[in-house]
């Protein structure tokens, strides 16, 4: 009895020490890539890559768009600046990747697992998106986005924005006339600072979720379909 319970202690050790060691791996990945690779922070790539302009351009704090990223939303995603780097890049289409490992740990563990497949508590999960993000047209644009999350196992469309953007002039004053087909009512939002842009921005597909939303708040997100005309003037 004694060297069975040395024999259970020993085998909790080990399996506590291997849930440290894999919590710890993907921050040390990311303090390695910091030191290795730092760079200014940029927002997708795509839309960095095709104005020549850092992620402070734009935003105000992400997900929040400053003046001139709420004029290059209004524009359809189309403004370029010259691609930054070697000469073939201006020939890369405006794609970009994310990838996003997870570890979940509640106050408590569920029985039968946090969700059918995975343990009660201390789990990994998996989340990845690819991005069109950019010019596609002269005065036509994106940001798409399809995602991937190993707990559901599918591939599916997320936020969706896709714009025709015309400048013009109204009235002697300086216009855009656009519109927007979207997927989500408040994607189109050009200060980002609507449910569809609300935090958390990411979280773990096995984390508790509320159980009730207002129907603006996420219920019609990529169950509807969306044709937005605008036409805001200059200085508005």
């Amino acid at each position: 009895m004694p060297g069975r319970r040395r024999a259970s202690a020993a085998a909790s050790a080990i399996t506590a020490t291997a849930y440290i060691v894999l919590a710890a791996a993907p921050i040390l990945v990311v303090a390695v890539v910091c030191i290795m690779g730092s760079r200014p922070a940029q927002a997708l790539p795509s839309y960095a890559r095709q104005t020549g302009q850092e992620c402070a351009a734009c935003h105000n704090g992400f997900p929040e768009l400053t003046p001139y990223g709420r004029d290059f939303k209004l524009n359809g995603y189309v403004w370029s600046g010259g691609a930054s780097g070697p000469s073939y890049a201006e020939n890369i289409p405006p794609i970009s990747a994310i990838v996003l490992p997870t570890f979940t740990n509640v106050r408590k563990g569920v029985d039968g697992g946090l969700v059918p497949g995975f343990g009660y508590n201390n789990d990994f999960a998996f989340n990845g998106a690819l991005y069109y993000a950019g010019k596609i047209f002269d005065d036509l644009g994106a940001f798409a986005q399809v995602s991937y999350n190993n707990v559901s196992n599918r591939i599916a469309w997320n936020n969706i924005d896709i714009r025709y953007a015309k400048p013009s002039e109204l009235l002697d004053r300086g216009t855009v006339f656009g519109v927007s087909a979207n997927n989500n009512p408040t994607v189109n939002d050009v200060w980002n600072s609507t449910p569809a842009w609300g935090y958390p921005y990411v979280s773990s597909p096995l984390a508790p979720s509320p159980g009730s939303m207002t129907l603006i708040d996420g219920v019609f997100s990529q169950q509807v379909v969306g044709l937005n005309p605008y036409a805001p003037s200059e200085g508005s």
